[in-house]
């Protein structure tokens, strides 16, 4: 089967070989088709015993995923329950990337979804302004500024480590030249400490008498 065949399996026949078969894979296409086909089977006017658990596995299988990008263009779909479903997979990822665009959604015209963007970016921040935009975008624009001053501060921490290790390597060859400069003074003395001296007796042999005819034996 292809892949509409296999959506039109899961939502309306609650097939869970076609379940399997979607969730086995981690194509776009088919993470979006899964998208949609939770918040078709959550709107779903007869709602089967099945249906929280295939609901469940979806939304398991799109946070394993992490299909952040897909998740916020469904923020935007027709329906309720899709956009729903999709910010509780946000939330339940918890990568603050889409805040703004859930943050959003709170100035939607469908109560159900300005309530349930305010609860998932609840949960997702672990801040509740409930549904007051002004506050909540006034608490993004903070964080990113403080996200800017911390990778400011790491960059400063990052180059005066780098400047101390500079220093400490060229501090460690001074040390080490200066240590062979010693070393080589030391060999130095021991050869002249180990030279031969020439005294008094060597004197004494260069003034030796030299024998010659009239020296009796």
């Amino acid at each position: 089967m292809n892949l509409d065949e296999l959506v039109d399996e899961l939502v309306s026949a609650r097939s869970l070989e076609a379940l399997e078969a979607l969730t086995g894979s981690r194509n776009d296409e088919v993470l979006e088709a899964l998208i949609q086909a939770a918040g078709a089977l959550q709107g779903a006017e007869t709602a089967e015993e099945t249906d929280d658990g295939i609901v469940e596995s979806i939304r398991s299988h799109l946070v394993e995923c992490r299909a952040i990008g897909l998740l916020v263009d469904a923020l935007a779909a027709p329906d309720a329950t899709t956009r729903e479903f999709a910010l509780s997979c946000l939330s339940e990822i918890g990568d603050p990337t889409p805040v703004p665009f859930m943050i959003n959604l709170l100035d939607h015209k469908d109560a159900g979804t300005r309530e349930a963007a305010a609860e998932h970016l609840a949960l997702l921040t672990h801040y509740d302004f409930g549904k007051d935009v002004a506050k909540w975008r006034e608490w993004h624009e903070r964080r990113i500024k403080g996200l800017e001053e911390q990778a400011q501060e790491d960059r400063e921490d990052q180059a005066r480590r780098l400047r101390l290790q500079i220093r400490g390597k060229r501090g460690g060859d001074d040390e080490l030249g200066r240590r062979r400069r010693g070393e080589d003074g030391d060999d130095l003395d021991d050869d002249l400490g180990h030279g031969r001296r020439l005294d008094d007796d060597d004197d004494d042999l260069g003034r030796g008498r030299r024998i010659d005819d009239d020296d009796d034996y």
